[in-house]
């Protein structure tokens, strides 16, 4: 066993110096790699024999690194059947079968110093990268990289909690498409030269290595963030900062994957994949990109805070992520130990003048400062807004009056693969989408249906106010995209649907078309409808 190893909840850091006693381990098979290996992810195992090829990039690695396998057990350890080759040429590593005497899932640990990008220099410390697998009698390729590692952190959690390893690798691979926006296998990747398929998401990976980079982001960051997505398929605890400087560190530097693409080119007189197409799921959006320059930007989920002496009058910038209506809250600050905010609006307008057109105002409050309402127009995603909060006091006594100021979309999701709100198959979810005027409102969705569970599924959503108007379910089978199905009953008070289904990922949008359900302002209100939604398998 590997130094830092448990026997059911795997931990993934590793030291270089671990792997130097696996080296001297008695069940080691040492493998002199040869032959020429282009580190292209094709089969480089020599004179043709079946095996396990491909290349390490973090950038590349350097000649001479350690490349080992070892297989894993049901619950995802590590077992003491290994196998240890070395890196070649352009990071490219062979294992040849003969070698590997078991099959099932093993884990691929590539190691070693490796080229960097954004110096165009090899680096003076190493790195330690992970790729899951199910080693069979014929040739493997799979690339080793950054979206594998993480992929792999996260299968091993899976299996050790009782997932059969396809299911887990088909879940992390879910997963790793929502949190980074490839469509992709990781280990299809490459970042010296990709066909047209996997171009852009080999962009995408490319700038991401970059990005952690220039973020200065070493093997226990790395780590933080894979087990940070093992645990529960996001990265919301111990890796989210290591995540987030990763992100800033790409959205400060426009410039960042080109500069990457030109040093690997150079050095390895190859086309490194082009930038500009795909989507990358992992980086900042427009607002958050705005945010870090400037001091006066609002954006969905995180509140401003202002003052009625500076800010009261003055303009809030809110880039909206997708488009829909918002709901602005403005309330005083109770962290500010102040009762003398007495009056409080706000007004959204398309340009930073009180004269241009406004897409909603909240009205004012009498006796203290809170109002929440939703803009009366729809706002366009990545379009610029102005925010102008209006706070005012009931005298001149006590301190100046502090208003927090916040902006939510009231609908669940976004019209993407990795904006979609995952939803159980089997169980109900508690839903909610906006409310509108004379049009409909959107929530966006997916579920998956696991391997052997295809079959007949009825869908439906129920427990929403009645009578006047009615949701509608549109089923896809790619994201929101390639129609299998769709339902609208007039002013019914569920909608459902039965179809069959395959294995695999499902795209559902309710719209909402309801009536009846404004205020007199003829506003949206605050919050949207709420409802049931369930994917039932039928008996």
């Amino acid at each position: 066993m590997i130094p830092g190893e448990t026997s059911h909840r795997p931990e993934y850091r590793f030291a270089d110096k671990g792997w130097s006693r696996v080296a001297m381990a008695a069940t080691l098979v040492l493998l002199t790699a040869c032959g020429d290996s282009s580190g292209d992810g094709e089969d480089n195992s020599p004179n043709g024999e079946p095996g396990v090829s491909g290349a390490a990039q973090k950038g590349p690695f350097h000649m001479g690194g350690d490349a080992v396998a070892t297989k894993l057990t049901a619950q995802g350890d590590l077992s003491e059947d290994s196998v240890q080759g070395e890196i070649t040429e352009n990071g490219g590593y062979n294992l040849p079968l003969s070698s590997i005497d078991w099959s099932g899932p093993t884990l691929l640990v590539l190691s070693g110093t490796y080229f960097d990008e954004t110096t165009a220099n090899f680096s003076s410390d190493s790195r330690a990268l992970h790729a899951a697998i199910d080693v069979g009698n014929s040739v493997i390729n799979a690339n080793v990289n950054l979206y594998t590692h993480f992929k792999a952190a996260r299968a091993r959690i899976l299996l050790s909690d009782g997932d059969s390893f396809a299911d887990a690798m088909d879940q992390a691979q879910t997963e790793l498409e929502a949190l980074t926006g490839i469509e992709n296998e990781p280990g299809e990747l490459n970042l010296l030269s990709a066909g047209t398929d996997i171009q852009a998401d080999s962009a995408n990976l490319l700038l991401f290595s970059a990005a952690s980079l220039a973020a200065g982001l070493d093997q226990q960051a790395l780590d933080a963030i894979a087990d940070d997505f093992a645990d529960d398929g996001l990265v919301n605890g111990s890796g989210e900062a290591a995540f987030v400087d990763v992100q800033e560190a790409a959205e400060k530097d426009p410039d960042l994957l080109g500069d990457a693409r030109l040093a690997l080119q150079n050095q390895y007189s190859t086309e490194p994949p082009p930038g500009g197409t795909g989507g990358m799921a992992w980086m900042l959006d427009a607002c958050a990109a705005a945010a870090l320059t400037e001091p006066r930007v609002m954006c969905e989920g995180l509140d401003f805070y202002g003052s009625s002496f500076d800010d009261s009058e003055a303009f809030v910038t809110f880039i909206p992520a997708v488009s829909g209506h918002y709901a602005i809250e403005l309330f005083g600050d109770p962290g500010a130990d102040d009762d003398n905010a007495g009056r409080c609006s706000w007004t959204v307008y398309r340009e930073a003048d009180t004269s241009a057109a406004d897409s909603g105002d909240s009205g004012s409050t009498d006796g203290w400062c809170g109002v929440e309402d939703v803009t009366s127009s729809r706002l366009r995603g990545e379009r610029e807004y102005f925010v102008r909060p209006m706070v005012s006091k009931d005298d001149n006594d006590g301190p100046i009056a502090q208003f927090k100021l916040s902006v939510n979309r009231v609908s669940d999701g976004r019209e993407s693969a990795a904006g979609a709100v995952d939803i159980p198959v089997g169980r109900a979810f508690e839903a909610v989408v906006g409310t509108l005027i004379n049009t409909s409102d959107e929530s966006f969705y997916r579920f998956d249906i696991p391997a052997g569970a295809q079959g007949s599924y009825t869908i439906m959503a129920g427990g929403y106010p009645c009578g006047n108007g009615e949701l509608e379910l549109t089923l896809y089978e790619e994201a929101f995209s390639s129609e299998v199905d769709s339902v609208r009953e007039a002013d019914a008070c569920s909608q459902s649907m039965t179809v069959s289904l395959q294995s695999g990922t499902y795209f559902l949008a309710v719209q909402n078309w309801l009536g009846g359900w404004n205020r007199e302002t003829f506003r949206p209100a605050p919050a949207g409808i709420e409802f049931d939604l369930r994917v039932m398998p039928d008996p």
